[in-house]
């Protein structure tokens, strides 16, 4: 649902906001190369924080669970 919901309000800023004033004076080609690498670069850092926190939690829960501490 979080998800959801982020995509909801993410989709509600694009349109929301107002277009920006200043011309782009590079080369298409260019600003679309940065444009692709920046979400493959970000879509790989939160994809590999994932990973590693559900990694870490796995390995920690169990670990508490097997503990003798209970609170």
């Amino acid at each position: 649902f979080v998800f959801i919901g982020y995509a909801v309000f993410i989709t509600a800023v694009f349109f929301i906001m107002p277009p920006s004033p200043d011309e782009v004076t590079a080369p298409m080609d260019l600003v679309n190369g940065f444009r692709t690498m920046s979400v493959v670069a970000v879509s790989t850092f939160w994809v590999a924080e994932a990973i590693i926190l559900g990694a870490l939690w796995q390995k920690y829960k169990t670990k508490l669970d097997e503990s003798s501490f209970k609170t």
